[in-house]
């Protein structure tokens, strides 16, 4: 039967090594069936023997072009059609369990744990399914070897990092599994081997005895890698070396020179040799492999061991020489040579620098050359491992190199040691500075800052974030690393908020930086929103006036801005203080957004532009002495104007204008007729007309109320038919806007009738209870006044202390006591709110609670 055999593969520098059933042919020739066990290097070859069947070809291209999750799918699929022939599903599972575990050894730190464990509960399935049959030594043994791949993996990726106390235990707990689980199985084996003998079902005596001999290779692969997670030189070490040492001799003494494992074990035995010293013993069994005409595999790696006992040596040159041999044979490449390569060009560099050699660059040079080399020739993972010595030997002492300072920070991150990454990516970032490679330098240390963005280490992200950006302000991504820093600044507002001032300075400072640039409008809309927060409306109102028509925010900017300029005027108003100007000066900065310089409106309105058509036109109606020609103008102008205007936007715009015209007395018979015009419109527009004429009300003056109420009652009327067609909840809405109109309009008695039926059917509604209370307080009788004292004690209690409507109540409830000539009464509930921690400070209502005490006392 073809062959399906490779030679096996082994040395302390090799990555992980995979035992899987790449076939099966006649050991004794004469059984039936044959098995091969076959240990190829995961990362940069596949199994050639695997050549033969089209599906082991197919397998072993995904795995090259890591195309692993398609592989992992492929095998899951055959092993559902793979039925009762448990020879097929033991191929299958062993494929699969190869896929795994090149998946892991190929992916990020943080993603291995889950792909392991698929390897791991794929292995005991299949074992718990055949527990009597012998083919669950093979997957069994597959098993052990993946567990010694992952802690292999964890120490070369541990034992090169420049951190002190670096923990090896993770690597170390990993191959003191696989060491007990091949221990348990060769006790098995050793029990089931007898067994075996003369049977003509599943594997024979002689597949289980070769079996046996490779796992026992393995074990002393595993007793040397342990070796390598102790201290040089120790107890613990050498103890591992010498167990590992015997284990060899005693497959060697097990299997014929003519065994393709026989080469292998030998190489194996040179590595242990070197390790533990014995030079000249090494050597020895290394001339003796080399004259006995190994494979080209074999024969390339021997020259790789080569080079090393030289290395070890300190003889570099004579390294250098063995090396020149050659990096191939017939075409193939070995890993391990290119690898031998690499650290022999590092000790003659290191050499060099020593003796303070002009050879120095050249070395450093054909280092750097060889990495790429390996990284071409056999994959990803053999490039990590060149880049980790590349690094660790040339990093500190390499002269400042900025190329080998980026290399140790990416490799430091891929191995997810993150503080190491930083502090190197900030060392390499200010070397390329001082070099004037301003690129390099901003992009290194922006790195630096999204890794502690990652880690959620706000505060720190902020201020390398911060610094990579002013560093190099003329990059063009210098003012997004600035905004990010912001960004992380606000995180650590949201965790501690006295830490509020460095995020407003961070904002602050990216408008004088950047004022120009786009992320300069996220700024803006960022520290807007603290501002409006604050309460500092007209602050606040002008950085939403700067944010450019260009960003995607203009709209929302305006919209804030109007909202900033409503409250702010109105609280001017409320604390008595002359306002007229503000107010001017509020209405034609929205305009000037409007107007050009002949004082024209737009002849294309956009929706950012009818907003502030909506908000000039408010404040001219609210605020502005004979404003309500010029907002009628505006709104007439940008009606007129139709386009894409939304229906919403149109009735509000509607609301507002017959609001200006109604406040126009020339003009109240336009204001009729346009509302009479809505006579046909849908339930849902008149009920947006009944609520926007309630808003256009708010935004007029006393005489400007009561016209536009009587408005407000026909609006009302024009609905009333279609009453029935309304949600309870728009219902109550329009009831409310009656109400006021009938308030507004003078006709008190009526009003508060409605505000009583109101209440009854919405006695939990907040908001009604505070404005049923503002209506009784606006009445000019005493009655009145006791009735508003009463319901505005009723929304304190219902309030949350110390919100907004809770300090409404508080001062209405003062004004209310006031005004029924309860000065003292009123001055002392003023003097409590002041006392109670944190007093008054922040509060909603603090300007008219402070004057209202100066009336009482």
């Amino acid at each position: 039967m073809a062959a399906r055999c490779e030679e096996a593969t082994g040395t302390e520098s090799e990555p992980i090594l995979n035992f899987l059933l790449s076939g099966r042919r006649d050991v004794t020739f004469t059984s039936r069936l044959a098995w091969t066990l076959v240990l190829t290097i995961m990362i940069g070859t596949s199994a050639p023997a695997l050549a033969d069947r089209y599906d082991d070809q197919y397998l072993d291209g995904l795995r090259e072009r890591r195309l692993f999750s398609l592989a992992e799918s492929f095998c899951l699929q055959r092993l559902q059609a793979a039925g009762n022939a448990i020879d097929a599903e033991c191929d299958l599972t062993l494929a699969l369990l190869r896929t795994y575990a090149a998946h892991a050894i190929n992916s990020p730190r943080e993603l291995r744990e889950p792909i392991w464990q698929k390897a791991h509960a794929a292995a005991q399935d299949f074992a718990a399914r055949h527990p009597a049959d012998a083919e669950r030594f093979l997957v069994l043994v597959q098993d052990a070897l993946t567990t010694l791949a992952r802690g292999e993996l964890l120490r070369q990726e541990l034992e090169t990092r420049s951190a002190a106390g670096t923990d090896k235990e993770p690597a170390l707990e990993q191959i003191l599994l696989a060491v007990n689980a091949l221990e348990s199985i060769d006790k098995e084996l050793t029990r089931e081997i007898p067994r075996r003998a003369g049977s003509r079902e599943g594997l024979s005596d002689s597949e289980l005895f070769a079996l046996q001999n490779n796992l026992r290779y393995q074990l002393a692969r595993a007793h040397r890698n342990l070796a390598l997670c102790y201290e040089e030189g120790t107890a613990n070490q050498v103890n591992s070396l010498q167990q590992a040492s015997g284990m060899l001799t005693d497959v060697l003494t097990r299997i014929g020179e003519a065994d393709p494992l026989y080469g292998n074990v030998q190489l194996d035995q040179v590595v242990c040799l070197r390790l533990l010293g014995d030079l000249d013993g090494a050597q020895r069994l290394l001339t003796t492999l080399q004259s006995s005409s190994p494979g080209v595999e074999l024969l390339l790696r021997a020259r790789a061991e080569a080079a090393r006992l030289q290395l070890d040596r300190q003889k570099p040159e004579l390294a250098y020489a063995e090396i020149s041999r050659g990096r191939n044979v017939g075409g193939r490449l070995s890993a391990e040579l290119d690898f031998a390569h690499l650290e022999t060009y590092l000790a003659l560099w290191k050499k060099a620098q020593e003796e303070n050699s002009d050879q120095t660059p050249g070395w450093l040079a054909k280092a750097k050359a060889m990495v790429e080399q390996i990284e071409r020739a056999h994959g990803p993972y053999w490039r990590r491992r060149a880049d980790r010595l590349l690094v660790n030997t040339a990093g500190a002492g390499g002269g400042g190199d900025l190329d080998i300072l980026v290399r140790q920070a990416d490799r430091l991150y891929l191995e997810g040691a993150f503080a190491e990454a930083i502090t190197a990516y900030d060392q390499a970032g200010r070397q390329a500075l001082a070099a004037g490679s301003d690129e390099q330098a901003f992009l290194l240390l922006y790195r630096a800052g999204l890794i502690e963005q990652k880690q959620k280490h706000y505060a720190d992200a902020a201020l390398r974030l911060r610094a990579a950006a002013l560093a190099t302000p003329e990059q063009p991504q210098a003012p997004d690393a600035h905004l990010l820093a912001a960004h992380s600044a606000a995180q650590v507002v949201a965790a501690d908020p006295a830490s509020l001032p460095a995020y407003l300075d961070l904002l602050e400072e990216h408008l004088t930086r950047w004022p120009e640039k786009p992320t300069a409008d996220k700024a803006r809309m960022w520290l807007g929103r603290i501002r409006e927060h604050q309460h500092s409306w007209s602050e606040a109102m002008r950085i939403y006036l700067e944010v450019s028509p260009q960003a995607s925010d203009y709209a929302s900017a305006l919209e804030a801005a109007s909202r900033c300029a409503k409250t702010y005027l109105a609280e001017l108003k409320a604390a008595g203080q002359p306002y007229d100007q503000q107010a001017e000066n509020t209405a034609l900065q929205f305009e000037s957004l409007l107007l050009d310089e002949q004082q024209r409106l737009p002849t294309t309105w956009t929706p950012a532009l009818r907003e502030a058509a909506i908000a000039a036109a408010r404040i001219r109606l609210q605020h502005s002495a004979g404003g309500q020609a010029r907002a009628s103008s505006i709104l007439e102008g940008a009606l007129a104007a139709g386009g894409d205007a939304d229906p919403a936007w149109r009735t509000s715009a509607t609301a507002l204008l017959v609001a200006a015209l109604a406040a126009q007395p020339s003009r109240l018979a336009e204001a009729e007729k346009m509302l009479r015009e809505l006579a046909d419109a849908s339930p849902q527009e008149l009920l947006e007309m009944v609520s926007g004429l309630s808003a256009a009300a708010e935004a007029a003056g006393p005489q400007g109320k009561e016209r536009i109420a009587g408005l407000q009652l026909k609006a009302a009327a024009l609905l009333a038919p279609q009453r029935a067609k309304l949600s309870a909840a728009s219902q109550s809405m329009l009831d409310l806007v009656q109400a006021q109109a009938l308030a507004a309009g003078g006709n008190r008695d009526q009003a508060a009738q409605a505000y009583t039926r109101l209440i009854a059917a919405n006695p939990r509604d907040g908001g009604l209870q505070e404005e049923y209370a503002a209506f009784l307080l606006a009445g000019a009788d005493r009655a009145s006044w006791e009735q508003a004292l009463l319901q505005w004690r009723r929304v304190g209690q219902g309030s949350r202390p110390r919100t907004d409507r809770w300090w409404r109540a508080k001062y209405n409830t003062a004004l209310a006591m006031y005004r029924l000539g309860d000065k003292a009464g009123a001055a002392e509930l003023i003097q409590y709110l002041k006392a109670t921690p944190p007093g008054l400070d922040g509060s909603s209502e603090q300007t008219a609670l402070e004057q209202l005490l100066k009336l009482c006392q």
